[in-house]
């Protein structure tokens, strides 16, 4: 029973979780999938001391996979920092100015597009 609640809190992550991360929400379906794996994982507890001690393993993990998840929903929901804007002007000023200073060669045009162009996967990645 508590494999059937993991595995659909895994495959819940995958399938609901990560497309609304991309828009930076939350999805309810995993917060009802998770919500379920923690009311069972209590349910659970051995009696013996020897097979507490080794259950209380998985019950730390399940408390880092609820901070995992609440740093990605926190993560999501963030802004790019002014620095990287900054950056990413001043490193496009720079390749600016090196393609005035070059000659107009395909070499030249390919070495100084294709950082061009890497930057602009940056930056359009993150809003993807």
């Amino acid at each position: 029973m508590l494999r059937r609640a993991l595995a659909a809190y895994g495959q819940s992550i995958i399938v609901d979780e990560w497309p609304t991360l991309a828009e930076g929400d939350c999805s309810d379906e995993t917060d009802q999938a998770f919500n379920a794996l923690s009311r069972q994982a209590p349910a659970v507890f051995p009696a013996d001391a020897r097979q507490q001690t080794m259950f209380a393993e998985p019950l730390k993990n399940l408390d880092a996979m609820a901070d995992l998840r609440e740093r990605c929903l926190a993560e999501s929901l963030s802004e790019l920092p002014d620095f990287f804007r900054v950056t990413t002007a001043g490193l496009m000023g720079v390749a600016f100015a090196l393609g005035l200073m070059a000659d107009a060669t395909l070499a030249t045009t390919i070495s100084l597009g294709a950082p061009a162009a890497a930057v602009a996967l940056v930056l359009n990645a993150r809003r993807v």
